[in-house]
């Protein structure tokens, strides 16, 4: 039985690898926790990795003509020629991604052919493999490698960008010169339409993609003539599953076909080893590139969902002049925060003041006044009341930091109505900027909360920091049981005696002591 967890399975972000970029040549796999703290010397490559997120998060909201938008209205990388790493000669940069995949993207139309959904058999870790070089003009595919049920298909691409040969073990399929290629506008796989000429007017027809073609080829020239074309086809297209050789093998033998050389094909299966594993490494062929769509639709929810704070936050105004636009969320700077708050109704702005209260001793409203609003903090130990730009301005950059926070967890919201389908993710770049030791304290302990609230969803926090205040407050947190140790690692960003920078990953033990950590790392 072929059963799907699209509904049940969150979009989330396993692991992460890098190579070739920047000053890194191999980051290693960096897998994630709740909460990931990166630290390290300046000008080593914290801000670089972090920006990774803000990088694809971007490039998820627009329609780009290459995989990467390497300059956006969140962060700017410059160009490939900025990005590739001065420690290499290998002008190839790769993006590895591996996320746990069950489910399906819907209403994804490639071809007259592949109207369906990869179905699988149960959620599967899926490792993508993304290289990007250059043609001196853009950024284009160089390779792609998938790896799902062990099985590891490599898609290939001209010198132009041009996908022109796919393989899966020692089968190799190039493609056809007849086949006219044209890309589906996509985040950051490779999806194509295929096109091909007709003999009688020379127009282009879509027509049923090479490695679909490979799978029905397979069939056609194994099942008997008097066995219509439509009918190969049709079993053909019930194939297009993942799944391993055995899993592969199981659903062919139950399929409900009752013909003589189709129990013939089936039997000579089971018996033949070599055709077993061909037949499967054809199926799965055929059915990667759906799942290159799958995973194209999952990799954009989980960057989407990511929410990216700047390290220079926007400073306190005493008047916010006023803007009639829907505000969703907080903008990389926080210089949306007053209009956020405005747009609150009675009990979303109650339970964000509870949390406030809870976490920084303020809760805040907003007054309108002339076409302008302005943003009052309430002292609630004090009971005192200011305007924002007359309190400090620690609390304009502490501010957009908590209003996030909540954000991300509260289930009030229409805008949390998918909660649980896409992991949340926190992006945070120095967020001690301008912040007391005392409030950093704070910050510390803001994030372990919404850790622990939100326990039974999936939100991650990836934080940039110098702040010893804040490492030590972790600490603490684990040491009192308000934080589990296995919630938090640290990045340490070290540099090579080459000058690469090289990641190692550590973090504390059940008493709340840094493990392994080297000797006055935060303050020599």
């Amino acid at each position: 039985m072929i059963l799907n967890f699209a509904k049940d399975t969150c979009v989330k972000l396993n692991s992460l690898r890098v190579r070739n970029f920047r000053g890194f040549l191999d980051t290693g796999i960096v897998s994630l926790k709740p909460i990931n703290l990166m630290i390290g010397k300046n000008s080593i490559g914290k801000s670089s990795f972090l920006r990774i997120w803000p990088l694809f998060s971007q490039g998820s909201l627009v329609n780009k003509t290459s995989p990467i938008l390497w300059n956006g209205n969140l962060v700017d990388f410059g160009s490939f020629g900025d990005v590739i790493s001065r420690y290499s000669d290998n002008k190839i940069i790769s993006f590895e991604f591996e996320m746990l995949h069950g489910g399906f993207a819907q209403n994804y139309k490639r071809s007259v052919a592949s109207k369906a959904f990869v179905r699988m058999f149960g959620p599967s870790r899926v490792k993508v493999s993304i290289d990007v070089g250059t043609n001196e003009t853009r950024t284009i595919y160089k390779n792609l490698i998938l790896d799902v049920y062990g099985y590891r298909v490599e898609y290939h691409f001209s010198d132009d960008g041009v996908l022109n040969k796919v393989s899966c073990g020692p089968d190799n399929l190039p493609y056809p010169k007849y086949y006219t290629i044209v890309p589906v506008q996509s985040f950051l796989m490779p999806l194509y339409d295929f096109l091909i000429e007709t003999k009688v007017d020379n127009r282009l027809i879509p027509a049923y993609s090479p490695l679909y073609m490979n799978l029905f080829w397979f069939l056609r020239n194994r099942l008997h003539g008097r066995l219509s074309d439509e009918r190969v086809h049709e079993i053909a297209a019930k194939l297009r599953v993942m799944g391993s050789e055995d899993a592969i093998i199981k659903l062919a033998s139950n399929l409900p076909y009752a013909y003589a050389t189709w129990k013939k094909f089936i039997s000579e299966v089971l018996e033949d080893k070599i055709l077993a594993s061909s037949f499967a490494r054809a199926v799965v062929m055929a059915a990667s590139e759906l799942l290159l769509a799958d995973m194209d639709s999952d990799i954009k929810k989980y960057f989407e969902a990511v929410n990216y704070i700047r390290p220079i936050r926007a400073t306190a105004e005493r008047y916010y002049r006023k803007q009639e636009l829907s505000v969703e969320n907080i903008d990389a700077t926080g210089s949306n925060v007053a209009f956020f708050i405005k747009s609150l109704d009675r009990g979303s702005l109650n339970r964000l003041n509870d949390w406030l209260n809870d976490t920084l001793g303020i809760k805040v409203a907003t007054h309108d006044a002339e076409g302008h609003v302005s943003i009052k903090i309430e002292d609630t130990s004090t009971g005192r009341i200011d305007n924002i730009a007359d309190i400090g301005f620690g609390f304009s950059q502490a501010l957009p930091l908590a209003v996030q926070a909540w954000l991300a967890f509260d289930n009030g919201r229409s805008s949390t109505s998918s909660k649980g389908a896409v992991e949340k993710i926190l992006v945070w770049e120095q967020p001690e900027l301008h912040l007391h030791p005392a409030m950093q304290r704070k910050l510390a302990r803001l994030i372990a909360t919404v850790v622990e609230k939100a326990r039974n969803e999936s939100i991650k926090f990836v934080i940039e920091t110098h702040s010893q205040s804040m490492v030590n407050e972790i600490g603490d947190l684990i040491e009192r049981q308000t934080l589990s140790h296995e919630d938090v690692q640290i990045l340490l960003f070290e540099q090579e005696s080459g000058g690469s920078t090289v990641i190692r990953t550590t973090g504390y033990d059940e008493e709340g002591q840094l493990i392994n950590w080297p000797y006055g790392f935060l303050s020599v």
